[in-house]
């Protein structure tokens, strides 16, 4: 049976407005405070519609604490105000919910929920339109859009680094180069993501990210240090890769790891497409994100040790040198906590671990 013109276009529209409302629900689960509760509800079996009516009718409820899909309602700001590229907010939700799923936390130079306070809120303190490109871009590769997009806000990137030239030691800066590095990286340009990681390196250590600085507030100390350890780790990867001494002299004065907070840690992970799939909620588990991005501090700094005695010009290799290195990784394997153990936990992030 054919159909007509407009009874195409009538199931078009209807499948477009199911994907959006699937990609509504699905974006809702970056927030931490609709997350665990939207996953509850689909394992339950109500249908994504039935939850985007709710989140709907908490947006329009009440003038205090509403939510959206991107969080408060009363501070969310609109796509465009973060990215010239697009200005579907539904769709910068979504490439942002597709890095925070299948990426985030590996080599993160960037703390998510600082991140999402601010992005949601509109604040340029631990968020900018640099920041939100390159996550944007690198989104993009885990998603069916189309490659040009994903080129479309790496471009913008690249036009805001220039644009900025005189002025790139802040923070946002700094994350955003690392994920940079990233996205290149899973393009197959290896080149391109090593002078990226190597500049967010320098820049960390130009402004002093190791340092403490006690008079600063909880908030810039904690994003501080995790922009630290994603860069110095993404350089420490391209070192090892490339048989080359990292950024970072012998012997770096490093900050403490990233506090480990639970709360964060037991948020669920779930596994996140935009096919318009529904949710496979069997496979939730717990996130672990601290733990994993910890183990990938700790192992960074055996990593730096490995590289001085691998090729550092004024110290020759000895096989008591190799084999203490190698002793050091057996331990720190061995000190891995239980949850990030195979067959414990297997988010994309706990597999590059192991």
């Amino acid at each position: 049976m054919r159909l007509s013109k407009e009874q195409l276009r009538s199931e078009i529209n209807h499948l477009r407005r199911q994907q959006r409302t699937h990609n509504q629900v699905f974006a809702a689960l970056v927030h931490p405070g609709l997350g665990d509760q939207i996953l509850q509800r689909l394992t339950n079996g109500e249908t994504a519609s039935d939850i985007f009516d709710t989140l709907a009718e908490m947006d329009h409820g009440s003038d205090h604490g509403s939510y959206s899909a991107s969080g408060p309602q009363q501070h969310t700001v609109p796509a465009a105000a973060w990215t010239d590229i697009s200005d579907d907010s539904s769709l910068v939700q979504h490439l942002l919910a597709l890095y925070f799923c299948w990426e985030y936390p590996t080599f993160a130079s960037l703390s998510k929920e600082h991140f999402l306070e601010d992005f949601r809120d509109g604040t340029h303190r631990f968020c900018s339109s640099i920041l939100v490109n390159a996550l944007l871009a690198l989104g993009c590769r885990f998603s069916s859009q189309p490659t040009a997009l994903g080129d479309d806000f790496f471009n913008e990137c690249q036009r805001l680094l220039f644009l900025n030239n005189d002025n790139h030691h802040n923070l946002t800066t700094v994350q955003a180069l690392g994920i940079m590095a990233i996205r290149e990286a899973s393009c197959g340009r290896s080149s391109n993501s090593s002078h990226y990681s190597g500049q967010s390196m320098r820049l960390a250590i130009e402004m002093g990210l190791y340092q403490v600085q006690p008079e600063l507030d909880k908030d810039e100390l904690a994003v501080r240090a995790a922009t630290f350890w994603g860069s110095f780790a993404l350089d420490h990867a391209w070192s090892l890769t490339a048989g080359s001494l990292p950024q970072c002299s012998y012997l770096p004065p490093l900050p403490a790891e990233p506090e480990i907070i639970h709360d964060i840690e037991a948020s669920l992970w779930v596994p996140y497409t935009d096919d318009g799939a529904p949710l496979q909620t069997e496979y939730k588990q717990p996130s672990n994100i601290h733990s994993v991005f910890r183990c990938l501090c700790e192992l960074s700094r055996l990593v730096h040790r490995s590289l001085y005695v691998l090729h550092s010009p004024d110290r020759p290799i000895t096989s008591q040198g190799l084999l203490d290195i190698y002793t050091q990784h057996l331990k720190w394997y061995d000190t891995i906590p239980s949850v990030l153990k195979l067959g414990q936990n297997f988010t994309p992030a706990v597999l590059f671990i192991q």
